[in-house]
């Protein structure tokens, strides 16, 4: 858990893309604690200065917005460190295919391959016409 939260919770998170897969899981991990702490403080219905005074409407809103960018930062940066997590896993998978080596070269054409079809059939992206032969080209090299 920062401490700095209450004061600026917009600056602690920044992207920073691991080096091995046990740096990614440790961000991984860390992110989503953190989510977890800042969603549980924006559950807060109000907040208190070390003295106990209640904050005002205007620092509350303030801290607010502040912790809500917080907690959109993370998540951002959550799914990029899930990606790059995705990544190394397909291309382990492409490389070591039914227990044989697979050229390194094949499994980022199939890596990018299974991201085109995942953003056209789950999120619904149309490709351009020339994407779309692109596709079909590496399908039928893949295949």
């Amino acid at each position: 858990m920062h401490p700095a939260y209450e004061e600026m919770p917009g600056l602690q998170a920044v992207y920073k893309e691991p080096t091995t897969l046990d740096e990614a899981e440790e961000s991984r991990r860390l992110l989503i604690d953190e989510i977890a702490n800042i969603t549980q403080q924006l559950g807060e219905k109000e907040r208190r200065h070390a003295d106990g005074k209640r904050w005002t409407e205007e620092e509350y809103k303030s801290w607010r917005r502040k912790a809500t960018t917080a907690l959109r930062a993370r998540e951002s940066v959550l799914r990029r460190v899930n990606a790059w997590l995705q990544i190394k896993k397909r291309e382990f998978h492409a490389t070591h295919k039914n227990g044989a080596h697979v050229s390194p070269d094949r499994g980022y054409l199939l890596a990018a391959y299974q991201l085109l079809a995942r953003l056209k059939d789950e999120d619904g992206i149309e490709f351009f016409p020339e994407e779309v032969k692109l596709m079909k080209t590496l399908e039928e090299y893949l295949t």
